[in-house]
């Protein structure tokens, strides 16, 4: 997947290694460790959509005027964390609540009700590390929101949404729109159905 979204081959290894770095880090806590052993336990999917956005994420903010080691390490930690609070991997396959709706029948009210707060509870769990870096809380928070406002769980707009969250946010839909895609994923059919889309901090990132 990496390999389709155009990136140089630089930019790729410098992402995998801030990633490695980052999951060093995260290990070196034996709660943080515990919680990314326990990911990958638990079905597989939510653990290689973490890993795939923290690489996305990285390699996205290499070439936007926030790029920088620092960055890459918050948005790595970010994606680690941003679904630490679901416990179904199917829900970590949705990407909006117009997603959820469509397939609203295959869920139950509570997993519903856990959807909606996942940004919200996964934020809760960056706040009990003193390790977490700054920043990454609110990234966590508002991954799911959108420009429009349509986001969840506080209907932010562009203006209104983090600059690093952008990153990911685009980072996410990114994802999504390849898997959706499958083999006839191309870039420029993702950038122009999301350039008109996108505003504020978001049309520095495409």
């Amino acid at each position: 997947l990496i390999s389709h979204i155009g990136v140089t081959p630089e930019i790729q290894k410098v992402a995998q290694l801030q990633v490695q770095a980052t999951i060093k880090s995260m290990k070196s806590n034996w709660k943080l460790s515990r919680l990314m052993d326990q990911l990958k336990e638990e079905g597989g999917f939510i653990a290689y959509h973490s890993l795939l956005l923290a690489y996305i994420s990285c390699m996205i903010a290499a070439r936007t005027p926030w790029a920088g080691e620092y960055t890459a390490y918050k948005l790595s930690f970010a994606a680690f964390m941003h679904d630490m609070a679901l416990k179904n991997q199917e829900l970590a396959k949705l990407d909006s609540l117009a997603d959820l709706e469509r397939r609203r029948k295959e869920f139950t009210d509570k997993d519903v009700q856990d959807f909606k707060l996942h940004p919200v509870r996964a934020a809760e769990l960056c706040r009990q590390f003193k390790e977490v870096p700054f920043d990454v809380e609110t990234i966590v928070m508002q991954h799911h929101e959108r420009p429009d406002g349509a986001g969840f769980p506080r209907g932010l707009k562009a203006h209104k949404i983090n600059p690093l969250s952008a990153v990911m946010i685009v980072g996410h839909e990114l994802i999504y729109f390849m898997r959706n895609a499958g083999k006839s994923f191309r870039m420029e059919d993702f950038i122009a159905c999301m350039q008109h889309y996108y505003t504020g901090d978001f049309q520095q990132i495409l």
